[in-house]
């Protein structure tokens, strides 16, 4: 422990600074009271104002602004000026760069909605959507009537590229893995327009296509819903091209 500012690389199974620290910091519990510039490894780390470089543990909390790339399995900063990449990010507000997590929640600037839509495969699916307009995460699950059976879950990416203060070209990135019917693998690329019809609601639509990998044990069940085309890639795999169309409401 020190209560004055550190140069150099301390170490310890706790280390905790109480005024600024430049150089490496490693250790179970790294604590500093004011600013850090350089690297930081730890179970936790938790600087008390300003950090300037990058950060890997697997608690992350930076009190004003960050700078640089913070890994972790949960993250929270007040500002974020460059990347953070974790299983859960808290962020009041991105100033640059792109927070990425299985859940991102940005306080001020930041990206939250549920769709509910159909596509070339499925008749309903239902998505929650979480991140910045830049980049986002989701979660999907997908339903299909004809079957009991015919259910989905999976994650995806996506983002909005303004061409207009009401329309935006929105491509994303989904990969489905079925439920009860021997895993099979779905991935899809879909190129949709978005179209703001005020500040929450929105309507989105565009095209689409799916790669679905079938187990080898598994027999091919889908039964294509707005499917244009399929193609028969081999016994294990085919691609289907249609549409997917919905609506979606933003927090």
């Amino acid at each position: 422990a020190s209560g004055r500012k550190v140069t150099g690389m301390p170490t310890g199974f706790i280390d905790c600074i109480g005024d600024k620290m430049t150089g490496m910091q490693l250790g179970f519990g790294n604590f500093t009271g004011d600013k850090v510039h350089g690297f930081q490894a730890g179970f936790v780390n938790a600087t008390g104002d300003k950090f300037h470089g990058a950060e890997v543990g697997f608690l992350n909390f930076t009190g004003n602004k960050f700078t640089g790339m913070q890994i972790g399995f949960c993250n929270k900063v007040h500002t974020l000026s460059g990347f953070q990449l974790g299983f859960l990010n808290f962020t009041d507000t991105v100033e640059h760069g792109i927070p990425l997590g299985f859940l991102t929640y940005v306080k001020h600037g930041g990206y939250q909605a549920v769709d509910v839509s159909i596509s070339e495969l499925f008749p309903v699916n239902i998505s929650y959507k979480t991140g910045t307009e830049i980049l986002y995460t989701s979660i999907n699950a997908s339903f299909g009537a004809d079957t009991g059976h015919q259910f989905a879950f999976g994650l995806g990416l996506g983002s909005f590229i303004h061409l207009s203060p009401k329309l935006a070209f929105n491509p994303e990135y989904v990969s489905l893995t079925t439920l009860f019917q021997s895993w099979e693998q779905l991935q899809s690329l879909k190129l949709n327009f978005n179209y703001q019809l005020d500040q929450h609601f929105s309507v989105f639509a565009g095209p689409s296509v799916t790669w679905q990998h079938l187990n080898s044990t598994t027999s091919d069940w889908l039964n294509p819903f707005l499917s244009v085309f399929t193609v028969d890639v081999n016994a294990g795999n085919k691609i289907y091209s249609g549409l997917n169309a919905g609506v979606r409401y933003r927090f």
